[in-house]
C-alpha cells in the first residue's frame, strides 16, 4: 500500500478498510465514558474527573489518549467508591487497585499483568500531578 492510500489494515481483523471505517473498531466512545462519570454515585469525584477531562481537551490530547485516561480514572474511581478522589494521600490506596490487576502465574504464565499494571500507573500518576 501506498503512503497516499485510503485503505488501510483492520488491526481487529487483519483486512483492509478504508480509513474512515477505521474510526467504527475504537473501544469506547468518548460520550460513553463520560456517560459513566455522569452515572458515578461520587458526584464529587464525577466533578472532579470532568475538570480533569476539560484539561486535557484543553491541551489538544488526542482522543485515544483521553479514552485510555478515562477509563483508568473511572475504573479507579469506583474502586474507591465514597472516598473522594482528592482524599487519596496514601500509597496503599494506590498500590491496593493496582494489585487488583495482578493474576497468578497459571492464568498469565507471561506476566502480561505488569504491563497493564504499569499502564494503570502511569495514568494515575498524570492524573494525580
Amino acid at each position: 500500500m501506498s503512503l497516499n492510500s485510503p485503505w488501510s489494515l483492520n488491526p481487529k481483523f487483519g483486512k483492509k478498510i478504508k480509513e474512515k471505517e477505521s474510526c467504527k473498531y475504537l473501544s469506547v466512545k468518548i460520550s460513553t465514558l463520560l456517560n459513566k462519570v455522569n452515572s458515578l454515585e461520587n458526584k464529587e469525584n464525577a466533578s472532579i474527573i470532568m475538570d480533569f477531562y476539560n484539561y486535557v481537551s484543553e491541551k489538544d490530547s488526542s482522543e485515544n489518549h483521553k479514552i485510555n485516561n478515562l477509563k483508568v480514572i473511572i475504573d479507579y474511581a469506583r474502586n474507591l467508591g465514597n472516598v473522594c478522589l482528592c482524599d487519596v494521600n496514601k500509597k496503599s490506596q494506590v498500590t491496593s487497585f493496582l494489585n487488583s490487576r495482578v493474576k497468578d502465574i497459571s492464568t498469565d504464565p507471561d506476566k502480561r499483568w505488569i504491563t497493564t499494571w504499569n499502564h494503570f500507573l502511569n495514568r494515575l500518576k498524570l492524573f494525580f500531578r
